[in-house]
This record gives C-alpha cells, sequence and structure tokens, in this order.
C-alpha cells in the first residue's frame, strides 16, 4: 500500500512539473510572459495549464510610447492616462496622419480575423498539451505501482 501512494505521490510532482513546462511552451506560443507562467505552472500545476490554455492572445496595442512614463497610449492622446504628462509639445515629433492610423486600425482588424480562424488550431494545441500531461501522469503512476 505504501508503495502505491509512494508512486501516487511521484506521478503527480512529475505532472506538476510537465504543466509548469507546457504553460511556459503556451505562453510563449500566445505572446505572454514565460516567466511568469512558469511560476504560476509551479505554485498551481494543472489549474495554471487550464488557465493559459484559456487565456486569449496578447493583444497588441495600437498606439505610441508616453514620452515620459514607459507606457503604451492612444495615438490620438493629448495627455498620458498613466502619468498625467502633456504629449503634443514641440521637442515631440508630429501625430501621424489620419490614413496612417486608418491603416493601422485596418491591419489590426484583419489580424484579429486571422486569430478567429486561427482558434480551431489553438484548441487543439489546448487539448493536446492537457491530453500529454495526463498521459505522463499515468505512465509515472503505473511504472511506481509497478516497480513498488
Amino acid at each position: 500500500m505504501e508503495a502505491a501512494a509512494t508512486a501516487f505521490l511521484f506521478a503527480l510532482i512529475v505532472t506538476w512539473m510537465a504543466s509548469a513546462i507546457f504553460c511556459v511552451w503556451l505562453a510563449d506560443v500566445k505572446g505572454r510572459d514565460g516567466n511568469l507562467w512558469l511560476i504560476w505552472g509551479l505554485l498551481f500545476g494543472i489549474a495554471a495549464l487550464i488557465a493559459i490554455a484559456g487565456a486569449p492572445p496578447a493583444a497588441k496595442r495600437l498606439g505610441r510610447q508616453c514620452h515620459s512614463y514607459d507606457e503604451s497610449i492612444s495615438v490620438k492622446a493629448l495627455v498620458c492616462p498613466w502619468c498625467g504628462a502633456r504629449q503634443i509639445n514641440p521637442q515631440s515629433p508630429p501625430p501621424p496622419d489620419l490614413d496612417a492610423v486608418q491603416a493601422e486600425q485596418s491591419s489590426a482588424a484583419n489580424a484579429e480575423n486571422q486569430t478567429a480562424v486561427d482558434r480551431k488550431g489553438e484548441l487543439k494545441l489546448i487539448a493536446v498539451s492537457i491530453f500529454v500531461v495526463a498521459i505522463i501522469f499515468a505512465i509515472v503512476w503505473f511504472i511506481g505501482v509497478v516497480v513498488g
């Protein structure tokens, strides 16, 4: 009986580590911070894997950088919402023309459509990663029971 409990605990630890590794991989695929998701994976295991699997890809922001605060702001913003700094001054470059902004927004809409098309492939990726973690757990547990 003790061998089965040890095998189960070992399988659980291996599954926890595999979940953390898959969290990093899925975070990278979705354009998110892999180091942060490694920590979440180590803390929460398969729950973190399910969370990153269900998370949408990181959105690319349209805009420009605030000249005094390192955050992205709207192209049309006159004042930074983060720090309150005025954005129109003699040293700052002039805002882009309206045609360029509309072309950028159009390309963002096309990217969103492509993201919706890629959602089916993403669901397959999620299912495969969770399935692989479950198989790893089953194999490690089985080996532990047979050997122990």
